[in-house]
């Protein structure tokens, strides 16, 4: 077992000293090479996240890291994933970035003003969501 921890983690150490952009290709070349047992292992892990990200989206909890690590665990084994993520990614950590740029230029009004219709929103949708599943 410690064995298995010590792959998993230089693993992912290799993963986040990829580029973005060819990371989850890589990820999948490199788990190509480990077990079949291990390869499916980590693909019913992978949906284990999934779906407990798609749940964490109803309820309080981190649902889209949770998604996005499931997801990274499915790339593992699919290429259509991997070279999708592969796409996707830059294109996020760009939108990150000029998102936290613009909040931290807006006055505290505004960012009091965006954080209260968020969770208005948040609680709109988690109403329309009870009426439907208990109406």
């Amino acid at each position: 077992m410690p064995a298995a921890v010590a792959q998993l983690k230089q693993e992912w150490r290799q993963f986040l000293h990829d580029p973005p952009g060819r990371r989850f290709q890589n990820h999948r070349k490199r788990m190509q090479q480990r077990s079949k047992p291990f390869s499916i292992a980590m693909t019913v892990i992978g949906g284990v996240f999934l779906f407990a990200g798609v749940v964490f989206l109803v309820i309080p909890g981190p649902g889209i890291p949770v998604i996005l690590f499931g997801l990274g665990l499915i790339a593992g084994e699919s290429k259509r994933l991997a070279m999708l993520l592969d796409r996707v990614e830059p294109r996020l950590r760009r939108a990150a970035r000029t998102a936290r740029q613009k909040w931290a230029t807006l006055p505290r009004l505004a960012k009091a003003g965006l954080v209260i219709a968020g969770a208005a929103t948040i609680a709109a949708l988690i109403l329309a969501i009870w009426r439907v599943v208990y109406a």
